[in-house]
């Protein structure tokens, strides 16, 4: 189950100093740690989270949207009371939501929840409206699942949605805001490979070749077979 959140070279930092700096290592090495710190921490709530993270996940891609907003509301409260910060989940909620009762048939109560969950999010989130528009707009056809709007019907759709419940609950759980992105496990490990070295270095009375992350880092416009 991923953490959704991506790394890049110079995204990491390097651990590059000169011969004489042990005082800038020791600084850099102290900066790492606290930051490792933080990262046993975040590791320490995904696992806490893990099970109703899957349980979101499975409602969601077997178009139970209610199962998975229950599971939501029980562990985390107040991720989708209004004002959280995170209205852009219960959007995709609500959406899928809609997307499930045309799937199903029901327009009479697909008609009827977008009047009550889908109407406020053009005034309040108006950088939204042009998928809301698109998502309303699916009622319009007989066969929805063979219009120009199918892929709302789709797996991926579902999993799109999933898979933005899972990122908002290890945002919301870390205390750190809707802006935040978690740290990859990518990410984590190469901030400890250059701890590692920058040590190395230090025990060895700053003699021998210093390690900068950067130079075994692919160019971007390098590819591999």
């Amino acid at each position: 189950d991923s953490s959704g959140a991506g790394c890049s070279g110079a995204g990491v930092a390097s651990a590059g100093h000169s011969g004489g700096g042990a005082t800038s290592s020791t600084s850099t090495r102290g900066e790492d740690a606290a930051k490792d710190s933080d990262s046993d921490g975040e590791e320490h709530k995904e696992s806490q989270t893990l099970q109703v993270r899957q349980d979101v996940r499975k409602a969601v891609l077997a178009g139970d949207v209610d199962t998975a907003i229950a599971h939501i509301r029980t562990r985390f409260p107040l991720l989708l009371q209004e004002g959280s910060g995170y209205a852009e989940l219960q959007f995709h909620l609500n959406a899928q939501k809609y997307i499930e009762l045309v799937r199903a048939g029901a327009i009479q109560e697909a008609v009827a929840f977008a009047q009550v969950s889908l109407a406020g999010i053009r005034q309040a989130q108006t950088h939204l409206e042009p998928a809301l528009r698109d998502v309303v707009a699916v009622i319009a056809y007989e066969q929805p699942e063979s219009s120009p709007l199918a892929h709302l019907l789709s797996v991926a759709q579902r999993e799109r949605v999933a898979d933005a419940a899972n990122a908002a609950i290890l945002t919301f759980v870390s205390g750190k805001g809707p802006s935040y992105q978690p740290v990859s496990v990518v990410e984590r490990v190469l901030r400890q490979l250059v701890v590692v070295h920058a040590m190395l270095l230090e025990l060895n009375g700053n003699q021998g070749e210093v390690f900068k992350l950067q130079d075994h880092l692919l160019p971007r416009n390098q590819h591999t077979g």
